[in-house]
């Protein structure tokens, strides 16, 4: 064989490998950039009713409906619609002065090619209008589907401990 021929098969098995290596974790690594992004679209500093509105109709993407929520809040428990989520934001939203949501990196329970599960640790800080604030970090339980393509959540649970 020719030293020119070695190299090219050497690259090709190269080349075979990380795309072997990119498939592997390929859905986690969509899953784990969406929870994120809903962190950043979630968190706010300031907001129009513009911005507010514009934000509700991004936050509702993320999710499957109905969507059931297991918390130990009686005004979120339940399954709930778009619309209720599009509220649900726009509410909260308009409540604040600041929302700062922060997901640490997500351990996967299972992932398959149309549903994953997995638990992380969720930071929430609210700075409400009227000088009142507001802090908790939880564990949190997601359910995610694939629906027309796209990993979108369809159940949350918040076990009933608090993370200190």
């Amino acid at each position: 064989m020719s030293n020119r021929l070695v190299t090219l098969s050497s690259l090709g098995i190269v080349l075979v490998a990380f795309f072997v290596l990119w498939l592997i974790g390929r859905d986690e690594r969509i899953i784990r950039n969406r929870l994120f992004e809903l962190a950043e679209v979630v968190s706010m500093e300031g907001s129009t009713t513009l911005e507010t509105i514009k934000v509700a109709r991004q936050f509702v993407t993320f999710f499957n409906y109905p969507l059931n929520l297991e918390t130990d809040y009686e005004d979120i428990d339940g399954t709930h619609s778009e619309e209720e989520m599009q509220a649900m934001i726009v509410h909260g939203r308009s409540s604040a002065h600041s929302i700062h949501l922060h997901f640490s990196p997500p351990e996967f329970l299972f992932c398959d090619q149309d549903k994953a599960r997995l638990y992380t640790e969720a930071s929430l800080t609210i700075d409400f209008k009227g000088s009142e604030s507001f802090l908790e970090k939880r564990l949190l339980h997601f359910d995610w589907s694939k629906k027309s393509g796209k990993w979108r959540i369809s159940q949350v649970q918040i076990p009933q401990t608090h993370i200190e």
